[in-house]
């Protein structure tokens, strides 16, 4: 859902991956200290983690795509295993 606000749940221990079907993360904007990034160049994907002050607090990235889709993701750290959030642009099935 591009230009959508997204809540959604990652690991506040591990890495989350985030992908975005057909398409590839160019740009990620958040709080500064409020997680750690990897970029996958190939892929387009990126893995993120909360850093310790930020592991029982939610915040919020922005993605902008190559295609021109931006998400607003606000992301609350849980009790959870790693996961991958996939964003489905509208149109793509």
């Amino acid at each position: 859902v591009n230009n959508k606000t997204i809540t959604a749940k990652i690991s506040s221990t591990d890495v989350t991956r985030i992908m975005v079907q057909g398409d590839r993360i160019q740009s990620v904007r958040g709080i500064k200290g409020a997680y750690t990034r990897e970029n996958d160049n190939m892929s387009g994907e990126i893995y993120i983690q909360p850093t310790a002050l930020y592991q029982n607090r939610a915040f919020t990235i922005l993605i902008a795509t190559e295609s021109g889709h931006h998400y607003t993701l606000l992301l609350n750290p849980m009790s959870v295993p790693s996961d991958t959030l996939m964003l489905v642009p509208r149109g793509v099935n």
